[in-house]
């Protein structure tokens, strides 16, 4: 039987939002998360892959977060983040509500540091936090950032599904709406 391995090579997915594998080859991470699927019948559960990844032997072992307080604390920031997206508003019309919009949009303040110094004077300090929808959709600033996630998630999304022919009208829209936004 042919394997992922043995079809495909691997690499760090760093545009789809997840886990980045810094200072790992995404090869061996690969290999191992094939080697880990073959062991259970050909599926991989995130349980299997902790369990893989205890040994330090493993390539799978500095990806992961063993210190427990860290690890927690860790934890509690994304349970943080998901309450955060989790609060949704719907609009009242006289008509009728609208659909479901998150409150709270993550966005980056970029703020240019003043100095004499021209090395400082480049570096740019960076906020990422999060802020309501409304103040995001008026802030220019955190706007355009909204609209370049907004961009990058429908590339990732195009390359996702990007073997169906069914979506191609969509997928025209989309690289119209590249075009148009490098104006």
């Amino acid at each position: 039987m042919e394997t992922v391995f043995e079809k495909y090579g691997y690499r760090n997915n760093s545009g789809g939002g997840g886990l980045h594998l810094s200072g790992t080859d995404p090869q061996e991470v690969g290999t191992e998360l094939e080697r880990i699927r073959t062991l259970h019948d050909g599926k991989l559960y995130p349980s299997d892959v902790i369990e893989g990844a205890k040994p330090k032997s493993s390539p799978l072992h500095p990806i992961f977060e063993w210190n427990d307080t860290e690890a927690s604390r860790r934890y509690r920031m994304y349970q943080a983040r998901c309450l955060i997206k989790t609060v949704v508003v719907t609009f009242k019309s006289e008509e009728k509500a609208s659909k479901p919009k998150p409150v709270f949009v993550n966005v980056i303040s970029k703020e240019e540091v003043k100095s004499s110094d021209p090395v400082e004077r480049a570096e740019i300090l960076s906020d990422q936090h999060y802020t309501t929808r409304t103040n995001a959709m008026k802030t220019p600033m955190f706007r355009d950032h909204m609209v370049r996630n907004a961009l990058s998630e429908l590339r990732s999304w195009k390359r996702r599904y990007e073997d169906f022919n069914e979506f191609s009208l969509i997928f025209s829209a989309i690289e119209a709406t590249e075009v148009k936004l490098k104006r």
